[in-house]
């Protein structure tokens, strides 16, 4: 909703549910209009084959959706920016367990041009691992710091580029396959964790395509990608 109407869009909406999250640029992207199926080191890293609750199953780096509410705006039509908190246990876990650490999270996102802009974000607080769907997460300390950009040319008309870059800890000792833990870790024999120094993980990847607009491949669009995940 917006709360005062009268001061938009520096103050422009508060926003509370579910939805796509704020930070990056393939995450808060409808799946749609992306130009790449997918960006797995991102959001999905490793196998699926295991329980989604355990570190058996894949990596969610990043989130793609949360419990959250958050505040947004822009300043002069050359700065956006976003702040809010969200549960970080994702949406699908919403209804096992209490609720998990909150987590703060802001964004600041500066309009080179109208079509063209460098993005700030930074996650902030506390993770554990139980019943968050959101595997190779221990209990301790949880951090996201990311910078993405996308440049639209006005001198080459139909060439794009966009990347992004991620680093981020998680704590260490992440629940046993199979353990059924949920929650906030109610009972610390099954999820562990004491706050050791965990893991650093870093991902980025970077792109570029370029749309034929005349000539024997007119409306051909060639995209090519490169991403990188270190897992530790």
């Amino acid at each position: 909703f917006r709360p005062v109407p009268g001061i938009a869009p520096n103050l422009n909406v508060i926003r509370m549910g579910v939805f796509r999250m704020p930070w990056g640029i393939f995450t808060e992207t409808t799946g749609g209009l992306r130009d790449i199926i997918s960006s797995p080191y991102l959001n999905s890293v490793g196998s699926g084959g295991g329980s989604r609750n355990s570190t058996a199953g894949q990596i969610d780096f990043i989130q793609e959706r949360d419990l959250f509410a958050d505040v947004r705006g822009s300043v002069a039509n050359r700065l956006e920016y976003v702040g809010g908190i969200m549960n970080n246990n994702n949406v699908f876990s919403q209804n096992v367990g209490s609720n998990g650490p909150k987590v703060g999270y802001g964004r600041v996102r500066f309009l080179v041009t109208d079509v063209s802009f460098i993005s700030f974000t930074t996650l902030q607080g506390e993770s554990n691992n139980t019943g968050t769907q959101n595997n190779g997460r221990g209990k301790g300390a949880f951090d996201r710091y990311g910078v993405d950009f996308r440049y639209t040319s006005r001198y080459l008309p139909g060439f794009m580029m966009q990347g992004e870059y991620w680093q981020g800890h998680d704590g260490q000792n992440q629940t046993n396959v199979g353990i059924p833990a949920q929650g906030s870790c109610e009972n610390q024999v099954q999820c562990g964790g004491n706050g050791a120094p965990g893991v650093q993980r870093r991902t980025w990847y970077v792109y570029g395509k370029y749309y034929i607009s005349s000539g024997p491949l007119e409306k051909f669009e060639p995209i090519v990608m490169y991403e990188q995940f270190d897992p530790n």
